[in-house]
């Protein structure tokens, strides 16, 4: 998806990508499910075989991070709470827009780490550290970053670190950091999961 195209929801999207990591072929089946209510008994069905979840938000919404910890999170700890978690953040591009930067300045009371469902905190941009402390607080194996801008890289790395994660390959006591990105996972307010095919 372009970076410009507008994101439009669906229910349940299936795709499959294959790739390389480390010498290894991968051939994954991505499942990007809705966050709609009327989906949530529906939903965790597909969770079934999954080796690992990767939760994504929109780096320009706090919201979607807080919908991350409110509603991503316990179902997955609820439904498949062996499975391995990778938080990913979209569209850092993003993260500074115009829009996104004035209303920073515009809150008095805007507090990192604050996931209070009170404050209201729609469009204020997520900044790096604080969606590290989500990523240790909902015990993820790793926080990426995915952007548009820069061709295909950060979505790739952001599948590559998924297929580690699948293998085993990667634990919670991996350091947790920021990897470098270059194009948005388009369903931000979805839970990609990836099968080993």
């Amino acid at each position: 998806m372009d970076q410009n195209q507008m994101y439009i929801p669906t229910g349940f999207e299936k795709y499959t990508v294959g790739f390389e990591v480390g010498g290894h072929h991968f051939s994954s089946t991505i499942w990007d499910t809705s966050g709609a209510l009327a989906y949530d008994t529906v939903r965790p069905l597909s969770y079934q075989n999954t080796d690992v979840f990767l939760i994504c938000f929109h780096l320009g919404d706090w919201s979607s991070l807080q919908n991350v910890v409110n509603k991503w999170y316990p179902e997955i700890q609820q439904h498949s709470p062996a499975v391995p978690i990778i938080l990913c953040g979209c569209q850092s591009d993003q993260r500074f827009s115009q829009q996104s930067y004035s209303e920073i300045n515009s809150v008095n009371n805007y507090s990192l780490y604050s996931l209070s469902p009170t404050v209201d905190t729609k469009r204020k941009p997520v900044f790096s550290e604080e969606a590290l402390a989500v990523s240790r607080q909902i015990g993820a194996i790793t926080y990426v970053e995915t952007t548009s801008l820069y061709n295909n890289r950060t979505a790739q790395e952001a599948f590559e670190v998924s297929a580690l994660a699948a293998k085993g390959k990667l634990n919670n006591n991996s350091k947790l950091k920021t990897s470098s990105s270059s194009q948005t996972l388009t369903r931000h307010k979805s839970v990609f999961k990836l099968r080993k095919c």
